[in-house]
Protein backbone atom coordinates (compact mmCIF):
# COMPACT_ATOMS: atom_id res chain seq x y z
CA UNK A 1 0.00 0.00 0.00
CA UNK A 2 1.07 3.48 -0.72
CA UNK A 3 2.43 6.31 1.95
CA UNK A 4 -0.48 8.34 1.76
CA UNK A 5 1.81 11.37 3.27
CA UNK A 6 4.28 10.56 0.65
CA UNK A 7 1.89 10.99 -1.91
CA UNK A 8 0.50 14.21 -0.75
CA UNK A 9 4.07 15.54 -1.22
CA UNK A 10 4.75 14.07 -4.63
CA UNK A 11 1.56 16.47 -5.84
CA UNK A 12 2.66 19.08 -3.50
CA UNK A 13 5.97 18.94 -6.06
CA UNK A 14 4.00 18.64 -8.90
CA UNK A 15 1.76 22.01 -8.08
CA UNK A 16 5.21 24.03 -7.41
CA UNK A 17 6.13 22.94 -10.38
CA UNK A 18 3.25 24.15 -12.03
CA UNK A 19 3.39 27.31 -10.38
CA UNK A 20 6.64 27.46 -11.95
CA UNK A 21 5.87 26.88 -15.24
CA UNK A 22 3.02 29.67 -15.20
CA UNK A 23 5.68 32.67 -14.43
CA UNK A 24 7.20 31.58 -17.68
CA UNK A 25 3.98 30.91 -19.24
CA UNK A 26 4.28 27.87 -20.26
CA UNK A 27 0.41 26.57 -20.03
CA UNK A 28 0.47 23.54 -21.11
CA UNK A 29 3.43 22.35 -19.14
CA UNK A 30 1.88 23.87 -16.08
CA UNK A 31 -1.29 22.30 -17.04
CA UNK A 32 0.49 18.70 -17.17
CA UNK A 33 1.64 19.03 -13.48
CA UNK A 34 -1.66 19.93 -12.14
CA UNK A 35 -3.11 16.87 -13.58
CA UNK A 36 -0.04 14.71 -12.28
CA UNK A 37 -0.56 15.89 -8.98
CA UNK A 38 -4.40 14.93 -9.53
CA UNK A 39 -3.48 11.40 -10.59
CA UNK A 40 -1.32 10.80 -7.28
CA UNK A 41 -3.40 13.11 -4.89
CA UNK A 42 -7.21 13.13 -6.13
CA UNK A 43 -8.11 15.08 -2.61
CA UNK A 44 -5.50 17.85 -2.92
CA UNK A 45 -7.97 20.48 -1.73
CA UNK A 46 -4.99 22.86 -4.12
CA UNK A 47 -5.56 21.25 -7.51
CA UNK A 48 -8.53 23.60 -8.20
CA UNK A 49 -7.40 26.12 -7.16
CA UNK A 50 -4.44 25.57 -9.36
CA UNK A 51 -7.04 24.70 -12.12
CA UNK A 52 -8.15 28.39 -11.64
CA UNK A 53 -4.90 29.89 -11.67
CA UNK A 54 -3.70 28.85 -14.82
CA UNK A 55 -7.13 29.66 -16.56
CA UNK A 56 -6.65 33.18 -15.25
CA UNK A 57 -3.13 33.25 -15.98
CA UNK A 58 -3.85 31.60 -19.69
CA UNK A 59 -7.02 34.44 -20.32
CA UNK A 60 -4.51 37.37 -18.85
CA UNK A 61 -1.94 35.94 -21.57
CA UNK A 62 -4.20 36.42 -24.63
CA UNK A 63 -5.27 39.61 -23.47
CA UNK A 64 -2.28 41.02 -23.23
CA UNK A 65 -1.58 39.41 -26.94
CA UNK A 66 -4.45 40.70 -28.14
CA UNK A 67 -4.21 44.46 -27.31
CA UNK A 68 -0.52 44.86 -27.14
CA UNK A 69 -0.91 48.77 -26.35
CA UNK A 70 -3.44 48.39 -23.73
CA UNK A 71 -2.24 48.31 -20.30
CA UNK A 72 -1.20 45.09 -18.71
CA UNK A 73 -4.34 43.13 -16.58
CA UNK A 74 -3.55 42.98 -13.29
CA UNK A 75 -1.87 39.32 -12.19
CA UNK A 76 -4.50 37.34 -10.75
CA UNK A 77 -4.73 37.07 -7.22
CA UNK A 78 -4.26 32.87 -5.98
CA UNK A 79 -6.94 32.40 -3.44
CA UNK A 80 -6.34 28.47 -2.28
CA UNK A 81 -9.46 26.94 -0.17
CA UNK A 82 -7.37 25.61 3.25
CA UNK A 83 -10.57 24.18 4.60
CA UNK A 84 -9.70 20.49 4.14
CA UNK A 85 -12.56 18.03 4.71
CA UNK A 86 -12.33 16.63 8.52
CA UNK A 87 -11.58 12.84 9.67
CA UNK A 88 -12.19 11.22 12.15
CA UNK A 89 -8.90 9.53 13.54
CA UNK A 90 -8.14 5.86 14.73
CA UNK A 91 -7.55 7.08 18.81
CA UNK A 92 -11.33 8.77 18.36
CA UNK A 93 -10.23 11.98 18.66
CA UNK A 94 -12.81 15.28 18.11
CA UNK A 95 -13.50 15.67 14.53
CA UNK A 96 -12.32 19.64 15.49
CA UNK A 97 -8.93 18.95 16.30
CA UNK A 98 -8.21 16.03 13.52
CA UNK A 99 -9.63 19.48 10.93
CA UNK A 100 -7.21 22.01 12.77
CA UNK A 101 -4.39 19.55 12.46
CA UNK A 102 -5.16 18.35 9.04
CA UNK A 103 -5.43 22.12 7.97
CA UNK A 104 -2.16 23.62 9.41
CA UNK A 105 -0.28 20.44 7.58
CA UNK A 106 -1.84 21.13 4.05
CA UNK A 107 -1.06 25.03 4.47
CA UNK A 108 2.00 24.96 5.51
CA UNK A 109 2.76 22.38 2.61
CA UNK A 110 1.15 24.47 0.08
CA UNK A 111 3.32 27.44 1.24
CA UNK A 112 5.94 28.90 -1.09
CA UNK A 113 8.21 30.89 0.91
CA UNK A 114 11.37 32.22 -0.11
CA UNK A 115 14.65 32.17 1.74
CA UNK A 116 14.54 35.70 2.98
CA UNK A 117 10.40 34.37 4.62
CA UNK A 118 11.57 30.57 5.84
CA UNK A 119 12.33 32.50 9.50
CA UNK A 120 8.39 34.42 9.32
CA UNK A 121 7.27 30.88 8.72
CA UNK A 122 8.89 29.16 11.11
CA UNK A 123 7.56 31.19 13.63
CA UNK A 124 4.06 30.95 12.49
CA UNK A 125 4.18 27.40 12.63
CA UNK A 126 5.52 27.22 16.32
CA UNK A 127 2.66 30.27 17.52
CA UNK A 128 -0.07 27.39 15.33
CA UNK A 129 1.82 24.48 17.50
CA UNK A 130 1.61 26.43 20.79
CA UNK A 131 -2.29 27.42 20.23
CA UNK A 132 -3.07 23.84 19.12
CA UNK A 133 -1.21 22.24 22.25
CA UNK A 134 -3.19 24.61 24.29
CA UNK A 135 -6.49 23.70 22.73
CA UNK A 136 -5.38 19.75 23.44
CA UNK A 137 -5.16 20.42 26.90
CA UNK A 138 -9.21 20.15 27.13
CA UNK A 139 -8.74 16.22 26.17
CA UNK A 140 -8.08 12.99 27.77
CA UNK A 141 -4.64 12.21 28.74
CA UNK A 142 -4.57 9.14 26.47
CA UNK A 143 -5.75 11.71 23.61
CA UNK A 144 -3.16 14.28 24.01
CA UNK A 145 -0.14 12.18 23.99
CA UNK A 146 -1.29 11.04 20.34
CA UNK A 147 -2.31 14.90 19.54
CA UNK A 148 1.10 16.15 20.99
CA UNK A 149 3.22 13.86 19.10
CA UNK A 150 1.32 13.99 15.80
CA UNK A 151 2.04 17.72 16.00
CA UNK A 152 5.52 17.23 16.87
CA UNK A 153 6.26 14.65 14.22
CA UNK A 154 4.45 17.15 11.13
CA UNK A 155 5.84 20.59 12.37
CA UNK A 156 9.35 18.45 11.81
CA UNK A 157 8.39 17.47 8.43
CA UNK A 158 6.22 20.93 7.56
CA UNK A 159 10.17 22.76 9.02
CA UNK A 160 12.30 20.56 6.57
CA UNK A 161 9.45 21.15 3.32
CA UNK A 162 9.22 25.27 4.36
CA UNK A 163 13.01 25.27 2.87
CA UNK A 164 11.95 24.90 -0.30
CA UNK A 165 8.62 26.93 -0.57
CA UNK A 166 8.54 29.28 -3.10
CA UNK A 167 7.93 33.48 -3.02
CA UNK A 168 5.11 33.73 -5.09
CA UNK A 169 2.23 32.95 -2.79
CA UNK A 170 3.92 34.41 0.24
CA UNK A 171 2.18 36.80 1.78
CA UNK A 172 -1.45 35.72 0.46
CA UNK A 173 -0.83 31.97 2.11
CA UNK A 174 0.28 33.82 5.65
CA UNK A 175 -3.23 35.55 5.53
CA UNK A 176 -4.89 32.98 4.59
CA UNK A 177 -3.45 30.71 7.04
CA UNK A 178 -4.40 33.14 9.68
CA UNK A 179 -7.43 33.47 8.70
CA UNK A 180 -8.37 29.86 8.60
CA UNK A 181 -6.57 28.95 11.75
CA UNK A 182 -9.11 31.58 13.84
CA UNK A 183 -12.24 30.05 11.87
CA UNK A 184 -10.43 26.39 12.70
CA UNK A 185 -10.68 27.46 16.13
CA UNK A 186 -14.12 28.72 16.89
CA UNK A 187 -15.56 25.65 15.08
CA UNK A 188 -13.78 23.25 17.29
CA UNK A 189 -14.98 25.41 20.47
CA UNK A 190 -18.44 24.66 19.33
CA UNK A 191 -17.84 21.25 17.94
CA UNK A 192 -15.43 19.50 20.89
CA UNK A 193 -18.53 19.04 23.33
CA UNK A 194 -20.84 17.48 20.57
CA UNK A 195 -17.38 15.36 19.61
CA UNK A 196 -17.45 14.07 23.09
CA UNK A 197 -21.02 12.53 23.31
CA UNK A 198 -20.53 11.28 20.10
CA UNK A 199 -17.09 9.30 21.12
CA UNK A 200 -18.72 8.39 24.47
CA UNK A 201 -21.94 7.27 22.77
CA UNK A 202 -19.60 5.29 20.06
CA UNK A 203 -17.66 3.49 22.40
CA UNK A 204 -20.40 2.37 25.15
CA UNK A 205 -22.09 0.82 22.04
CA UNK A 206 -18.48 -1.08 21.29
CA UNK A 207 -17.93 -2.27 24.88
CA UNK A 208 -22.18 -3.37 25.01
CA UNK A 209 -21.33 -5.59 21.49
CA UNK A 210 -18.13 -7.01 22.88
CA UNK A 211 -20.02 -7.82 26.46
CA UNK A 212 -22.75 -9.44 23.84
CA UNK A 213 -20.27 -11.45 21.58
CA UNK A 214 -18.60 -12.76 24.75
CA UNK A 215 -21.35 -13.78 26.27
CA UNK A 216 -22.66 -15.69 23.14
CA UNK A 217 -19.18 -17.60 23.24
CA UNK A 218 -19.24 -18.51 26.80
CA UNK A 219 -23.03 -20.09 26.13
CA UNK A 220 -21.36 -21.68 23.14
CA UNK A 221 -18.90 -23.14 25.01
CA UNK A 222 -20.78 -24.11 27.67
CA UNK A 223 -23.70 -25.81 25.48
CA UNK A 224 -20.47 -28.05 23.75
CA UNK A 225 -19.34 -28.81 27.54
CA UNK A 226 -22.55 -30.12 28.18
CA UNK A 227 -23.24 -32.38 25.02
CA UNK A 228 -19.47 -33.48 25.66
CA UNK A 229 -20.55 -34.53 29.18
CA UNK A 230 -24.00 -35.93 28.01
CA UNK A 231 -21.97 -38.01 25.61
CA UNK A 232 -19.11 -38.97 28.20
CA UNK A 233 -22.23 -40.15 30.61
CA UNK A 234 -24.05 -42.29 27.96
CA UNK A 235 -21.14 -43.91 27.02
CA UNK A 236 -20.23 -44.80 30.52
CA UNK A 237 -23.75 -46.16 30.91
CA UNK A 238 -23.57 -48.23 28.11
CA UNK A 239 -20.74 -49.71 28.56
CA UNK A 240 -21.90 -50.20 32.14
CA UNK A 241 -25.29 -51.66 30.50
CA UNK A 242 -23.49 -54.12 28.53
CA UNK A 243 -21.49 -55.28 31.52
CA UNK A 244 -24.05 -55.93 33.74
CA UNK A 245 -25.80 -57.91 31.40
CA UNK A 246 -23.37 -60.16 30.18
CA UNK A 247 -23.45 -60.62 34.38
CA UNK A 248 -27.04 -61.13 34.18
CA UNK A 249 -26.92 -63.50 31.34
CA UNK A 250 -24.65 -65.93 32.54
CA UNK A 251 -26.66 -65.83 36.00
CA UNK A 252 -30.23 -66.74 34.50
CA UNK A 253 -28.85 -69.02 32.18
CA UNK A 254 -30.34 -71.94 34.47
CA UNK A 255 -33.11 -70.01 36.05
CA UNK A 256 -33.49 -67.25 39.14
CA UNK A 257 -29.25 -67.03 40.62
CA UNK A 258 -28.87 -67.97 43.67
CA UNK A 259 -27.92 -65.70 46.60
CA UNK A 260 -24.40 -65.22 46.63
CA UNK A 261 -25.25 -64.93 42.58
CA UNK A 262 -27.13 -62.14 43.61
CA UNK A 263 -25.42 -60.81 45.48
CA UNK A 264 -22.09 -60.38 43.70
CA UNK A 265 -24.67 -58.28 40.91
CA UNK A 266 -25.55 -55.88 43.35
CA UNK A 267 -22.22 -55.38 44.12
CA UNK A 268 -21.64 -54.77 40.40
CA UNK A 269 -24.85 -52.91 40.44
CA UNK A 270 -23.25 -50.30 42.84
CA UNK A 271 -19.95 -50.04 41.49
CA UNK A 272 -21.32 -49.29 38.19
CA UNK A 273 -23.31 -46.59 39.77
CA UNK A 274 -26.65 -48.28 37.67
CA UNK A 275 -29.65 -46.60 38.88
CA UNK A 276 -31.96 -48.93 40.75
CA UNK A 277 -35.00 -48.61 37.70
CA UNK A 278 -32.12 -49.48 35.02
CA UNK A 279 -31.04 -52.66 37.00
CA UNK A 280 -34.90 -53.64 37.26
CA UNK A 281 -35.05 -52.91 33.62
CA UNK A 282 -32.03 -54.53 32.08
CA UNK A 283 -33.00 -57.87 34.34
CA UNK A 284 -36.56 -58.36 33.69
CA UNK A 285 -35.06 -58.20 29.47
CA UNK A 286 -32.83 -60.88 30.54
CA UNK A 287 -34.72 -62.92 32.27
CA UNK A 288 -37.60 -63.43 29.74
CA UNK A 289 -34.53 -63.68 26.89
CA UNK A 290 -32.74 -66.50 28.74
CA UNK A 291 -36.37 -68.40 29.65
CA UNK A 292 -37.40 -67.77 25.75
CA UNK A 293 -33.80 -69.68 24.98
CA UNK A 294 -34.89 -72.52 27.33
CA UNK A 295 -38.77 -73.17 26.41
CA UNK A 296 -37.42 -73.20 23.01
CA UNK A 297 -34.01 -75.57 23.71
CA UNK A 298 -36.94 -78.29 25.18
CA UNK A 299 -39.16 -77.82 22.23
CA UNK A 300 -35.51 -78.70 19.73
CA UNK A 301 -35.30 -81.46 21.82
CA UNK A 302 -38.78 -82.05 21.48
CA UNK A 303 -39.26 -82.61 25.26
CA UNK A 304 -42.45 -80.69 25.73
CA UNK A 305 -45.62 -82.20 24.19
CA UNK A 306 -48.75 -79.89 22.95
CA UNK A 307 -50.93 -81.34 25.72
CA UNK A 308 -48.12 -80.95 28.65
CA UNK A 309 -48.20 -77.66 30.02
CA UNK A 310 -46.82 -78.60 33.74
CA UNK A 311 -43.38 -78.36 31.65
CA UNK A 312 -43.99 -74.25 31.38
CA UNK A 313 -44.94 -74.04 34.28
CA UNK A 314 -41.80 -75.78 35.86
CA UNK A 315 -39.79 -73.06 33.66
CA UNK A 316 -41.82 -70.48 34.35
CA UNK A 317 -41.23 -71.27 38.32
CA UNK A 318 -37.23 -71.62 37.85
CA UNK A 319 -37.02 -68.09 35.84
CA UNK A 320 -39.31 -66.32 38.50
CA UNK A 321 -41.67 -65.63 35.58
CA UNK A 322 -45.17 -63.71 36.97
CA UNK A 323 -48.82 -63.40 35.82
CA UNK A 324 -48.68 -60.36 34.13
CA UNK A 325 -44.90 -61.35 32.19
CA UNK A 326 -46.52 -64.41 31.42
CA UNK A 327 -49.59 -62.64 30.00
CA UNK A 328 -47.41 -60.46 28.50
CA UNK A 329 -44.60 -62.02 26.91
CA UNK A 330 -46.15 -65.98 26.64
CA UNK A 331 -48.34 -65.56 23.96
CA UNK A 332 -46.04 -63.40 21.54
CA UNK A 333 -43.00 -65.68 22.38
CA UNK A 334 -45.12 -68.73 21.28
CA UNK A 335 -46.57 -67.58 18.28
CA UNK A 336 -43.27 -66.64 17.38
CA UNK A 337 -41.67 -69.69 18.17
CA UNK A 338 -44.77 -71.95 16.30
CA UNK A 339 -44.09 -69.39 13.18
CA UNK A 340 -40.24 -69.32 13.40
CA UNK A 341 -40.31 -73.25 12.15
CA UNK A 342 -41.07 -72.44 8.68
CA UNK A 343 -38.60 -69.34 7.93
CA UNK A 344 -36.25 -72.05 6.20
CA UNK A 345 -32.26 -71.58 5.38
CA UNK A 346 -30.27 -68.86 5.92
CA UNK A 347 -26.99 -68.42 3.93
CA UNK A 348 -25.16 -65.91 5.98
CA UNK A 349 -21.77 -64.77 4.00
CA UNK A 350 -18.88 -63.08 5.82
CA UNK A 351 -15.09 -63.20 6.90
CA UNK A 352 -15.99 -61.08 10.03
CA UNK A 353 -15.56 -63.70 12.46
CA UNK A 354 -17.44 -61.16 14.99
CA UNK A 355 -20.04 -60.23 12.88
CA UNK A 356 -21.13 -63.93 12.29
CA UNK A 357 -20.48 -64.56 16.12
CA UNK A 358 -23.21 -61.73 16.86
CA UNK A 359 -25.92 -62.09 14.29
CA UNK A 360 -25.35 -66.23 13.36
CA UNK A 361 -26.93 -67.45 17.26
CA UNK A 362 -29.89 -65.11 17.19
CA UNK A 363 -31.00 -66.24 13.45
CA UNK A 364 -30.87 -69.41 14.62
CA UNK A 365 -33.12 -68.46 17.51
CA UNK A 366 -35.75 -66.71 15.48
CA UNK A 367 -35.89 -70.12 13.57
CA UNK A 368 -33.58 -70.21 10.93
CA UNK A 369 -31.37 -72.59 9.68
CA UNK A 370 -28.24 -70.39 9.38
CA UNK A 371 -25.30 -71.93 6.75
CA UNK A 372 -22.22 -69.48 7.50
CA UNK A 373 -19.30 -68.73 4.40
CA UNK A 374 -16.16 -67.29 4.91
CA UNK A 375 -15.68 -66.07 1.26
CA UNK A 376 -17.66 -65.89 -2.02
CA UNK A 377 -16.07 -68.98 -3.32
CA UNK A 378 -17.35 -71.30 -0.10
CA UNK A 379 -20.85 -69.41 -0.86
CA UNK A 380 -20.91 -70.63 -4.42
CA UNK A 381 -20.67 -74.21 -3.18
CA UNK A 382 -23.03 -74.27 -0.48
CA UNK A 383 -25.90 -72.55 -2.93
CA UNK A 384 -26.67 -75.30 -4.75
CA UNK A 385 -26.64 -77.50 -2.02
CA UNK A 386 -28.65 -75.53 0.69
CA UNK A 387 -31.46 -73.77 -2.06
CA UNK A 388 -31.47 -71.22 0.88
CA UNK A 389 -34.62 -69.12 1.54
CA UNK A 390 -32.36 -65.80 1.70
CA UNK A 391 -28.67 -64.62 1.57
CA UNK A 392 -27.14 -62.04 3.92
CA UNK A 393 -23.80 -61.03 2.44
CA UNK A 394 -20.84 -58.66 3.70
CA UNK A 395 -19.98 -56.44 1.04
CA UNK A 396 -15.97 -56.13 2.11
CA UNK A 397 -13.76 -56.10 -0.91
CA UNK A 398 -11.31 -58.54 0.25
CA UNK A 399 -13.07 -62.25 0.41
CA UNK A 400 -11.54 -64.45 -1.58
CA UNK A 401 -10.93 -62.34 -4.63
CA UNK A 402 -14.97 -61.61 -5.11
CA UNK A 403 -16.67 -58.96 -3.50
CA UNK A 404 -20.08 -58.85 -1.96
CA UNK A 405 -21.45 -56.66 -4.98
CA UNK A 406 -20.30 -58.87 -7.59
CA UNK A 407 -21.97 -62.01 -5.67
CA UNK A 408 -25.21 -60.04 -6.39
CA UNK A 409 -24.50 -59.42 -9.98
CA UNK A 410 -24.35 -62.94 -9.90
CA UNK A 411 -27.12 -63.36 -8.44
CA UNK A 412 -29.18 -61.97 -10.37
CA UNK A 413 -28.01 -63.64 -13.29
CA UNK A 414 -29.20 -66.59 -12.05
CA UNK A 415 -33.36 -67.30 -12.74
CA UNK A 416 -33.44 -69.82 -10.12
CA UNK A 417 -32.87 -67.62 -7.31
CA UNK A 418 -34.91 -64.98 -8.96
CA UNK A 419 -37.22 -65.61 -5.71
CA UNK A 420 -34.64 -65.73 -3.22
CA UNK A 421 -34.03 -62.11 -1.34
CA UNK A 422 -30.65 -60.56 -1.11
CA UNK A 423 -29.26 -58.46 1.95
CA UNK A 424 -26.18 -56.79 1.54
CA UNK A 425 -24.43 -55.51 4.97
CA UNK A 426 -22.79 -52.48 4.27
CA UNK A 427 -20.02 -49.76 5.57
CA UNK A 428 -22.21 -46.71 5.99
CA UNK A 429 -20.04 -44.61 3.42
CA UNK A 430 -21.07 -47.53 0.85
CA UNK A 431 -24.76 -46.88 1.33
CA UNK A 432 -24.58 -44.41 -1.73
CA UNK A 433 -23.13 -46.43 -3.76
CA UNK A 434 -25.96 -48.82 -3.62
CA UNK A 435 -29.36 -46.77 -3.48
CA UNK A 436 -27.18 -45.88 -6.88
CA UNK A 437 -27.49 -49.19 -8.06
CA UNK A 438 -30.98 -49.85 -8.38
CA UNK A 439 -31.61 -52.64 -6.10
CA UNK A 440 -34.44 -54.66 -6.94
CA UNK A 441 -37.98 -55.22 -4.65
CA UNK A 442 -36.63 -58.81 -3.27
CA UNK A 443 -33.18 -56.63 -2.47
CA UNK A 444 -31.93 -54.65 0.55
CA UNK A 445 -29.09 -53.38 2.77
CA UNK A 446 -28.20 -52.59 6.28
CA UNK A 447 -25.55 -51.29 7.74
CA UNK A 448 -23.16 -53.70 9.94
CA UNK A 449 -23.68 -51.16 12.91
CA UNK A 450 -27.43 -52.01 13.23
CA UNK A 451 -29.19 -54.04 15.83
CA UNK A 452 -30.41 -57.07 15.51
CA UNK A 453 -33.74 -56.05 15.21
CA UNK A 454 -33.35 -53.66 12.52
CA UNK A 455 -31.66 -56.37 10.47
CA UNK A 456 -34.38 -59.07 11.58
CA UNK A 457 -37.58 -57.16 10.39
CA UNK A 458 -35.60 -56.19 7.36
CA UNK A 459 -35.30 -59.80 6.18
CA UNK A 460 -39.49 -60.29 7.76
CA UNK A 461 -40.19 -57.61 4.80
CA UNK A 462 -38.03 -59.16 1.91
CA UNK A 463 -40.12 -62.83 2.44
CA UNK A 464 -43.24 -61.32 2.61
CA UNK A 465 -42.61 -59.59 -0.29
CA UNK A 466 -41.72 -62.80 -1.24
CA UNK A 467 -44.84 -64.53 -0.27
CA UNK A 468 -47.46 -61.81 -1.94
CA UNK A 469 -45.46 -61.89 -5.27
CA UNK A 470 -45.87 -65.52 -5.60
CA UNK A 471 -49.38 -65.60 -4.22
CA UNK A 472 -49.99 -63.12 -6.99
CA UNK A 473 -48.54 -65.39 -9.88
CA UNK A 474 -51.03 -68.43 -8.36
Amino acid sequence: MKDPEKMKMLAKEHLLASDRYLKKNLFDSARQEIQDAKKVDPANPYISACEDRLRLFEEAYVGQSSHAQAPKAPQPHLTINLKPAVSQSETAQPASKEELLTTTVLNLKAASQSETAQSAIKEELLTTTVINLKAAASQSETVQAAIKEELLTKTVINLKAAVSQSESAQSALKKELLETTILNLKAAASQSETAQSAIKEELLTATINEMRRQIDELSCALEIERKAREEIVNQQLEASVRQLRAVLEKAWQYGEPKSDEAEEIQKLVRILNISPEVEASITREVKLMMYGKAVKEVIAKRKLLRSSSSTLEWLRKIYQISINEYLEYESHFLMELVTSQFRGTMLFVSPDENLQGEFVPRFKEVGFAVASASSIEDALDKVEKLNPAIVVCDTMSEMGGLSGFKFLHFWRTRPKFETVPFILLCEPFEENQIRASELKNAEGFISKTCEFDEINILVNEKLQYIREYIGSLK
